[in-house]
């Protein structure tokens, strides 16, 4: 590292079914853009772990919207850092647009 403080945040993407490819498209973006991509992970979230992730948008009228849509398959989680990480991938997931397969991003603070 460079001196530079780095931050960490989570992408959770969710590719159109089975899209190894979109998946590996989308690591070579993140690697492109000096992302460090300290975990990957591959998983489908229950009901009831959207609901509990998603707990803050309950009683709003996009709160059942937004649970179908991350549990209508497999996700892939990625846990990055970068300095600004956060402020990063939002530019580069508005850039990428509906191209970009995110769901939720995120920049835990410490």
């Amino acid at each position: 590292r460079n001196g530079m403080v780095h931050e960490r945040a989570l992408l959770l993407a969710l590719p159109s079914g089975e899209d190894a490819p979109a998946v590996d498209g989308l690591v070579d973006t993140l690697r492109a853009r000096n992302f460090a991509i300290l975990g990957q992970k591959t998983r489908t979230l229950t009901t009831e772990e959207a609901e509990a992730f998603y707990k803050e948008h309950d009683g709003t009228p996009e709160f059942m919207s937004l649970v179908a849509a991350i549990t209508s398959g497999p996700l892939v989680a990625f846990a990055l850092e970068l300095p600004s990480a956060g402020a990063v991938l939002a530019s580069l997931v508005e850039e990428e647009g509906s191209s970009f397969p995110a769901v939720h991003v995120s920049a835990p603070a410490d």
